[in-house]
């Protein structure tokens, strides 16, 4: 990708021609235009055409500039290039001031962070090896308690009206979610349930052409076939190999009909509200209808390991509060049709977590049907 293709005045000083009038010490031969110095200097000059028209307020000009940064100061050195390193440094350091820290670089850094941490949930869930109703409590609880501090600086304010009722049903949508989602990891291979729990933008397609009166197009019903057969494809293999699976697959089911639920009312409540203020909301008001639910089926809270804890822990601060709060950042500052197809790289890096940490082996009929669901999530939300 280039520039407007005007030319672009050099960064790296004046070049001297070999066929000036300078003296015969000043003149850089032909055969030496490949030797370090010049090499970086092209890197700086063409990366700064590039990223300061076109790329800079892309992601992939974000990664390229530290990249040939790296390339830049190898190709330098050595002793007698340590002055140009030295201005070599400081002229990156300028142009990726300048590019890095744009606010759709910075949507976009947040939107992966998010993917990356919202995947590691089932992993963190599978390990820790405690009920997953108690999982599901101590996740919202702990950020509940992390974001509350910083709600109530910000000033607490009670929603009203429409709002008060979309942050209400959030929280038991979202309870419910958990409940489901952490209970059916514990009975299923995490690969599989995460692929039929991602299901959510279905659902919402549904109810949105049902109850909000919304016309779908011919993507959303293809879609809507591959994705259902996907799901059929996944949990089939999986029932064939562990008929005990089906349990847990159709509570991960269930998980993505209540997470559409919590999708469609953030839709609505935050319309009338912040995103911390939201989040403080419904993770509260989740607390509340998971702790006695819990209690109804002797869910342990406590007498945990060190090692259960520390894990909990991490699914409570980094999949739950740092990894919502990247999303829901990005949603502010991406296009939804970018964002929810990245939220769909979650599923994949859930699926090779679990190869690694928990020894799951990867199927085929989880590759066929994980391709079929996320083909048609993809085209469920193509407009």
């Amino acid at each position: 990708m280039v520039s407007d293709g005007s030319t672009q005045p050099s960064t790296a000083g004046p070049r001297i021609s070999p066929t000036s009038n300078s003296p015969k010490t000043a003149v850089i031969p032909i055969r030496r235009l490949n030797t370090p110095a010049i090499l970086a200097d092209n890197n700086i000059n063409a990366i700064g055409n590039n990223c300061s028209t076109t790329w800079n307020d892309s992601l992939p000009c974000s990664i390229f500039v530290p990249f040939e940064y790296v390339r830049g100061l190898f190709l330098l050195y050595g002793k007698e290039h340590r002055t140009r390193m030295w201005r070599f440094h400081l002229q990156y350091r300028e142009l990726f001031e300048r590019v890095a820290m744009t606010t759709s670089t910075k949507a976009w850094l947040a939107l992966i962070l998010g993917a990356m941490a919202i995947s590691s949930s089932p992993i963190l869930v599978k390990l820790a090896d405690v009920p997953g109703t108690s999982s599901a409590f101590y996740r919202v609880f702990i950020g509940f308690l992390v974001l509350l501090p910083w709600y109530a600086v910000k000033g607490i304010t009670v929603p009203q009206g429409r709002t008060l009722w979309a942050v209400v049903a959030g929280g038991l949508f979202f309870g419910v979610d958990l409940i489901f989602w952490n209970e059916g990891l514990m009975h299923a291979p995490a690969a599989s349930a995460t692929l039929v729990a991602n299901n959510a933008p279905i659902w919402v397609g549904l109810v949105s052409l049902f109850w909000l009166k919304e016309k779908l197009s011919r993507y959303y019903w293809l879609g809507l076939a591959l994705a259902i057969g996907g799901m059929f494809v996944v949990m089939n293999g999986d029932v064939q190999i562990n008929p005990g699976d089906v349990f847990g697959l159709s509570l991960a089911a269930g998980a993505s009909v209540c997470y559409a639920g919590y999708l469609l009312s953030t839709r609505i409540a935050r319309s009338g509200i912040d995103t911390v203020g939201f989040m403080v909301w419904s993770l509260g008001i989740a607390s509340l209808v998971i702790l006695p639910v819990a209690w109804l089926i002797d869910a342990p809270l406590s007498g945990f390991s060190m090692t259960a804890w520390g894990l909990i822990l991490l699914l409570g601060l980094f999949s739950q509060t740092v990894g919502w709060l990247a999303i829901n950042y990005a949603l502010g500052h991406l296009p939804a049709s970018v964002t929810s197809v990245v939220l769909l790289g979650q599923v994949v890096l859930a699926t090779l977590l679990a190869v690694p940490f928990l020894g799951e082996a990867i199927r085929p009929t989880q590759i066929v049907g994980g391709a079929l669901i996320v083909t048609g999530i993809i085209l469920v939300n193509r407009r």
